[in-house]
This record gives structure tokens, sequence and C-alpha cells, in this order.
């Protein structure tokens, strides 16, 4: 069973992985975010995109 996840957790673990991660794919940070939170690797890659990647 998949625990929920919050933004702020997947937000802030993206941004602790991406500033210390030099070179690692988005991939490679959400696979390491949803092991870590036990959570849906898939829902965690999209929450990333929408929250970091899109034009508002």
């Amino acid at each position: 069973m998949q625990k929920k996840i919050t933004r702020e957790a997947v937000l802030g673990l993206y941004d602790l992985h991406n500033d210390s991660e030099a070179g690692k794919s988005l991939d490679w940070i959400a696979n390491v975010i949803a092991d870590s939170l036990e959570a849906d690797v898939d829902s965690v890659r999209e929450l990333i995109i929408k929250e970091r990647f899109s034009t508002r």
C-alpha cells in the first residue's frame, strides 16, 4: 500500500537532492524520493514536474 505523500515532503527532498546530486536525472531523483517516502514513483515525478517545471 502506498503512503500518502505531501507536496512539502516531496519538494523539500527534491530541492535537497537536486542541489547535492549534480548531474543526476529527474527520474533518478524521483526514484530516490519515492523509495524514501514509500510512495509511487509516478506520483512523485508528476508532482515535481508540476511544481518545479511547469510555467505559470
